[in-house]
């Protein structure tokens, strides 16, 4: 943490150094004199520029006395306006009704986007900017660090989905169903698979709903918070193109392998006569053989162990491989005085480590706005992604096991390895070939009609279709066919599974807003429909034939265990919504806001049905009193503060609540057997949430900053826990607890120094939060299975709790380490502990995250640097390569050689003896306060150069309005204490490996 302060200290330093700044402020209105989000503000002649925030403010600093200000928006008319020394301005906007090219008709995609909501509510507004530029195949992985609050953590492949949450778990119930945001798109419902795959060049806004204010007006579906997402529409007559191609590095080793000489000596220690170590060592050729074949044996052993030691296989590099990166954008738009259209085309693609292996992805975009009359206007969007992951290459071990498993003595050549026994190098590859393909496709028609200058009416329906397929085929030559023990006729095997998510969204809201002198009055009323439908089907088959890539190819006539295996699930969740809200701002400086939403989800019971979302807000713009109004060194300051409810049924299945019964495959007397899916629980109820939100935005001496605070308590938290097994099943789901989750959030802008030429500024960010269980409704602790020993929750701990045993470290004589028991005895690893004596050892998810970024301009030369770190995990060292008896054949970390205890007074060791009883097994494979570490990191995410081309330079090439050449890095290096994996997924490589691409944007 102390180099963060030194950072900001220094930045501070550099601006309060800078000379001769003038601060240029304003508010940008549209034609209805409401605050225009998203508006591109520019100094003409300089790359300094700034978008307009929620409120339609924005503040800029120069050093340049005297200017021009350019103001533009889509749909609307340009403007310039002059600026001399410190300048404030309110520029009012006009709707671009022009007959000729350029005209984008004014159509309000999401229709739950209140502008009244976005004074009193958190609010966050990405810069799709910075998105557009990262090479990653996935949208999440680029918001990393983009705002605070919001944590995404790539899980590892390629292709995987990464991890979204927004202020921390808010269920007991682990996973995304239960805890990840919900994705609107123009208004429509979308699938987390939908929103993975969006272009960012089709993504004209995007912001974070975090409050129950910014929320409420979704209902029970929003309870994880909300990523709004608005697409790019026609405009002005304009045809670009966007490239990204480069190159993906191997990441590097977290862990530091032995070489041949090591791994060979080790063996040789663990005295395991399946390794050549041991096998070909003087130790056990003179306890095996004796007499004159004594000699023999030794020499033979001895030129055994020198020609493996001259073999040095870095499988890093052996398994690893440059891998292709690029991405291709098109984009058109076009328009007049009744219509506009966009459409764009969009193809990346990403190799996976093992050669074959990789990624690609089409995706397109279509959506045109109709002028039905003067004051309605209709809007149709269209989109659809196609995406591949090709395996042709399968192997059944990842590539990070077999470059940490391979011995550093066997090679691609070897026909016997020793790391797996019985098989050759080529039997690890070409075991199966894999596909997976998800196609995506998504319509919406919406229709704004302007009724009179205050009484408007919108509405929505939108479809999102998902399609999921999974096919993988293990053929009868693999290894694992060859071992399976079924028939000759049997062999080969096939797997398939489809699965498919619809959406379905229709909304219709009408609003009414008037202003009367200095009082500004809004009401709204809405009634929306939101349909959720899961198929699920999957099949595996054996006795493949011939080469038919599909079911067809199965034996069906197969018994025992070739006999074919299908399963299926069909669910359809629907929520049906009345909402109104209410919205009152006086004279610009006092606003008041509130919203209530009855929601009725089908999955729920008849009496528990209908559920509320209700939030009221308010808010105070200091600024706008008159003794701040002409203030210099105050450019902003805004107090706003929400409280709100709603609840969560996400995750909950009809099976829960309902008896749901399922066909077996057995039967009996020709009578198919049915089984009842889960014990219902008729008394299950949704999860209830009271968020409380107090927020400050300043600019005070050309610095802006932004602060939240925020408590979020879970009332019912729904869990499956054991119950007694006379019910005939081993858990149920029920409402157990109270979950709190409350934190802090803080962000800054501050330029450092700027003249003419330069521009130097930077921002960060810091989030903190802090979950805990502070009610189980009559109980300490709760365990998901009889046999557990470390709670899954307990009271007053946090719920990603991290459990393990109270050591004094190992003992020098016995090799072992002791515990500290409940009742304060001291006793080895081969006692058998109670879940009594397990202790609290920490947090495994880090409270505190953030970013940083640093930005420089010189002329038509821009600079970025983005980071991202994380502070306060902590998890135990990993063992997983540090080698015993039952698993010498593999490679090795090489500090197991000096860090293990291997004799009597062996002092201050790492690991324990690697020969040990079965006995303590268990408490050696436990955490504990000897092997804890933390897992800080501050990550270099991405480091980019872009240069704009002059005008003169535009017009020397052709017909170019715009065109920018750059390179990009992305996860340049990861600095971190802890190093036996990754700091942030606990992976044994880094799943986001180094990146370098070349960049090119192009505007006719």
């Amino acid at each position: 943490m102390k180099y963060f302060v030194r950072a900001f200290i220094l930045l501070s330093f550099f601006q309060a150094v800078a000379q001769n700044h003038y601060n240029l402020r304003g508010i940008v209105t549209d034609a209805d004199g409401l605050p225009l989000a998203g508006a591109t503000v520019q100094i003409v002649g300089t790359l300094q520029g700034i978008i307009t925030n929620d409120k339609g403010e924005f503040f800029l600093y120069t050093s340049r006395p005297k200017g021009t200000l350019i103001f533009s928006f889509m749909g609307m008319k340009t403007i310039k306006h002059p600026f001399q020394g410190d300048t404030t301005f309110k520029i009012q906007m006009e709707d671009d009704t022009m007959v000729l090219e350029g005209v984008q008709l004014v159509a309000k995609q999401n229709i739950n986007e209140i502008d009244a909501r976005s004074k009193t509510g958190n609010v966050e507004t990405i810069a799709i900017k910075d998105l557009k530029n990262t090479p990653v195949a996935s949208l999440a992985l680029a918001l990393q660090g983009k705002t605070p609050g919001m944590r995404i953590i790539n899980r590892g492949e390629l292709g995987s989905k990464p991890e979204i949450r927004i202020r921390g778990n808010s269920s007991l119930r682990k996973g995304d169903d239960a805890n990840q945001p919900l994705f609107i798109l123009d208004g429509k419902m979308i699938s987390a698979e939908t929103f993975y795959y969006l272009n960012p060049e089709d993504i004209k806004e995007m912001k974070v709903l975090k409050d129950a204010v910014a929320t409420a007006l979704y209902g029970i579906k929003a309870s994880n918070g909300v990523i709004e997402i608005t697409s790019k529409r026609g405009g002005e007559k304009t045809f670009s193109y966007h490239m990204q191609t480069g190159f993906t590095m191997p990441s590097p080793l977290k862990v530091q392998l032995m070489n041949s000489t090591e791994k060979l000596a080790l063996e040789r220690l663990l005295k395991k006569e399946e390794t050549p170590g041991y096998l070909y060592s003087e130790e056990y050729i003179n306890r095996r053989y004796s007499g004159s074949e004594l000699p023999l044996r030794l020499a033979e052993g001895q030129r055994k162990l020198d020609s493996l030691r001259r073999i040095n296989t870095d499988w890093h590099k052996e398994l690893t491989n440059l891998q292709v990166f690029q991405k291709h954008d098109l984009s058109f738009q076009n328009g007049n005085d009744n219509n506009n259209y966009y459409f764009s085309l969009g193809y990346l693609q990403q190799d996976g480590q093992i050669k074959g292996n990789g990624l690609q992805r089409l995706s397109s975009r279509f959506a045109i706005d109709q002028n039905i009359t003067k004051n309605a206007v209709a809007t149709l969007s269209m989109n659809g992604a196609y995406a591949k992951l090709n395996t042709p290459n399968g192997a059944h071990f990842s590539t990070e096991e077999l470059i940490y498993n391979l011995n550093p003595y066997e090679t691609t050549n070897s026909q016997r390895l020793y790391s797996y026994p019985d098989r050759s190098y080529a039997d690890l590859f070409n075991q199966f070939s894999g596909e997976k393909t998800t196609k995506n496709i998504g319509a919406s028609l919406s229709f704004n009609w302007k009724i009179t200058s205050s009484l408007d009416i919108s509405a929505v329906a939108g479809l999102d279709y998902s399609l999921a397929d999974d096919l993988q085929i293990t053929p009868e030559t693999a290894y694992s066919e060859q071992r399976s023990g079924r028939a000759q006729n049997a062999l080969g095997t096939l797997y398939q599974s489809r699965n498919t998510l619809t959406n379905i969204t229709a909304n219709t809201r009408i609003n009414y807003q008037k202003t009367i002198g200095k009082h500004d009055f809004t009401l709204g009323a809405n009634a929306d429909n939101y349909t959720t439908i899961t198929d699920n089907l999957s099949v595996v088959g054996h006795g493949l034939y011939g080469k038919i890539r599909s079911v067809a190819a199965i034996d069906n006539s197969l018994t025992g265990a070739g006999k074919p295996t299908i399963g299926g699930r069909k669910q359809t969740d629907r929520n049906l919504g009345f909402g109104a809200l209410t919205a009152y701002t006086y004279n610009n400086i006092y606003n008041l806001f509130g919203t209530y939403k009855l929601d009725a989800s089908s999955i729920l019971p008849k009496e528990k049905r209908w559920n509320s979302a209700w939030a009221i807000g308010a808010s105070i713009n200091f600024k706008q009193y008159p003794f701040l109004q002409d203030s210099q060194w105050i450019n902003d300051l805004d107090l706003r503060a929400s409280y709100g409810h709603t609840a969560n049924a996400q995750a909950i299945s009809p099976s829960l609540i309902t008896a749901t019964f399922k066909y077996l495959a057995e039967n009996y007397a020709d009578t198919r057997i049915m089984t009842i899916n889960s014990l219902p629980n008729k008394d299950l109820k949704a999860e209830q949430n009271q968020i409380t939100d107090l927020g400050l935005s300043a600019t005070i001496l050309k610095t802006n900053l932004q602060f939240s605070i925020y408590k979020r308590i879970t009332k019912d938290a729904l869990l499956s826990i054991p119950i007694p097994s006379s019910a005939g099943f081993d858990l149920q789901m029920q409402n157990v607890g109270i979950l709190e989750n409350k934190g802090f959030e803080v962000s800054i802008r501050q330029p450092i120094y700027s003249n003419e030429d330069y521009y130097i500024s930077w921002g960060g960010n810091i989030s903190y939060n802090q979950n805990k269980v502070t009610n189980l409704y009559g109980k300490d602790r709760i365990y998901t299975s009889a046999e557990q020993k470390i709670p899954e929750y307990q009271l007053g701990k946090s719920t990603d709790a991290l459990y393990g045993l109270n050591s004094t470290g190992i003992n020098p004589i016995t090799g072992l380490p002791e515990f500290i028991t409940a009742d304060g005895r001291q006793v080895d690893a081969n006692t058998a502990l109670s879940a009594d004596d397990y202790i609290y050892l920490g947090m495994a998810s880090p409270p505190f995250s953030g970013s940083c970024n640093l930005y420089f301009s010189y002329k038509k030369w821009e600079l970025t640097a983005d980071f991202y770190y994380t502070i306060g995990g902590k998890r135990s060292y990993s063992s997983k390569y540090i080698r015993n008896t039952d698993t010498a054949r593999y490679n090795a970390a090489k500090a197991q050689l000096t860090d293990m205890w291997w004799q009597v007074g062996d002092e201050n060791k790492r690991y324990p003896t690697p020969f040990h009883s079965a006995s303590a097994i268990e408490n050696l494979s436990q955490p504990n306060n000897k092997n804890l570490m933390s897992t800080n990191f501050l990550r270099f995410s991405n480091l980019s150069l872009r240069y704009q081309l002059s005008k003169e330079m535009l017009q020397s090439i052709g017909n170019l309005r715009y065109a920018t050449i750059g390179l990009t890095t992305a996860n340049i290096a990861v600095w971190s204490g802890y190093k036996d994996s990754d700091p942030e997924t606990s992976n044994i490589v880094n799943p986001l490996p180094p990146t370098i691409t070349l960049n090119l944007n192009i505007t006719f």
